[in-house]
């Protein structure tokens, strides 16, 4: 799964419109499922980007 969400952070540095929308679309069709460290909501994001061990951005 890593390489697909690389190759949404590639897209998204080449500005190329088509390739992102296309990138974020294969990454949203995915189940995913973000679970609180401790209390909270389980959220299914809309949008999610992650780009490397260290940084996530995602909208819900």
């Amino acid at each position: 799964m890593s390489r697909l969400f690389d190759a949404q952070a590639a897209a998204v540095d080449s500005t190329n419109d088509q390739r992102i929308i296309e990138a974020v679309g294969a990454v949203k069709d995915l189940p995913l499922k973000l679970y609180p460290l401790e209390q909270g909501e389980v959220i299914t994001p809309i949008i999610i980007q992650i780009r490397g061990a260290e940084k996530a951005n995602f909208r819900y």
